[in-house]
């Protein structure tokens, strides 16, 4: 009966460490519900992406027009 009531808290415990890890490490979001953000990581990306396709297209005009 000790060792079933053992492994009862133990689990509990391990139960309510885990809750409490991703409680706590989880961002604050309710912000984002108010306002949408300035910038993110993918718009940057998109952006990045946009400039070297223009660039690249750019460059590709340039040597067709130096060729005629």
């Amino acid at each position: 009966m000790r060792t079933a009531r053992r492994w009862m808290l133990s689990l509990a415990a391990l139960g309510f460490a885990y809750v409490a890890y991703v409680y706590l490490t989880l961002p604050d979001v309710r912000v984002l519900a108010k306002s949408n953000p300035t910038t993110t990581a993918f718009i940057q990306l998109r952006l990045r992406e946009a400039r070297a396709a223009k660039a690249a297209s750019l460059d590709l005009a340039a040597s067709f027009f130096k060729r005629s």
